[in-house]
């Protein structure tokens, strides 16, 4: 009986032994399975940020083309013509050059702090911003391309006070302003307006352009909308730059969306903190 109680308990640390084997075994596939799965995830992550990077770096790009095209333009212009023009007309063309070039620099210190922010270096700084003085500064700065498509421009917004980083804002009505002109026919109109509800304030710009296919609605500020539509008068561009409007705007606690009609213009909101 001792020999078989023996047999028998011997049989089961045997049995224990291989279950334990068998159940460690699993686990360790499991832990390997689950690491796998971690790695594949923060590659995908890293691929997807180095897409990202790239493609904000390729919109600041494309965004520095328009003061560097006023630049040369109205340089071009005083080269060519000075001696031609009235003495008001050289004032307003020096002007125009002057706020081409302080666009030209926001833009490259953009970049700059974005590069900052994807890398965690640097916080947004917000402040006490006049959103209607503010629109005022785009509108001064986008209004020779305004007026080479005879376009009116109209700050409709209130003496409003929001929270917000100037930099990024500034540059999210800017290329708010811009898009609008590209697919703005000659004559057309753009107006841009505030209101203020509870804690926030919507800002918004109309155009009375073309207005957005329904085919790109659902992607227009994805990352993978890097196909451009050509503007009313032939412009080009990457098609990128409402992908960065949108990270601004986020970054200031805001959202953005727009309502289109094909035909019949645009109309882009974007939210953002009320000054309190």
């Amino acid at each position: 009986m001792i020999a078989g109680a023996l047999l028998i308990n011997c049989m089961m640390v045997y049995l224990l032994v291989f279950i334990a084997g068998f159940v460690l075994l699993w686990y360790i596939q499991l832990l390997s399975k689950r690491r796998q799965l971690e790695l594949e995830t923060q590659n995908r992550e890293l691929q997807d940020l180095n897409a990202a990077k790239d493609k904000f770096i390729s919109i600041v790009a494309h965004d520095l083309k328009t003061p560097a095209a006023n630049i040369e333009s109205l340089s071009q212009t005083l080269q060519e013509r000075f001696d031609d023009l009235g003495e008001e007309e050289q004032k307003s063309c020096i002007e125009m050059l002057v706020e081409s070039v302080k666009t030209h620099n926001e833009l490259l210190n953009s970049l700059l702090d974005l590069s900052r922010l994807r890398l965690g270096g640097k916080r947004f700084n917000p402040e006490r911003l006049n959103i209607c003085k503010l629109v005022d500064e785009v509108l001064e700065q986008t209004k020779l391309q305004a007026q080479q498509k005879r376009i009116s421009q109209s700050n409709q917004t209130d003496e409003i006070f929001v929270n917000a980083d100037k930099n990024m804002i500034t540059t999210v009505i800017r290329n708010l302003m811009v898009n609008a002109i590209k697919f703005t026919y000659s004559g057309g109109r753009i107006v841009v307006r505030s209101e203020k509800k509870n804690t926030e304030v919507i800002v918004s710009v109309t155009d009375t352009g073309i207005g957005i296919a329904d085919a790109k609605k659902d992607r227009i500020f994805g990352i993978d909308n890097s196909e451009s539509t050509t503007g009313t008068a032939n412009e080009t561009g990457t098609g990128l730059g409402l992908m960065l409007c949108k990270e601004y705007v986020k970054r200031n606690g805001g959202e953005i969306w727009f309502e289109s009609e094909q035909g019949k213009g645009t109309t882009f909101f974007f939210t953002l903190p009320a000054f309190t």
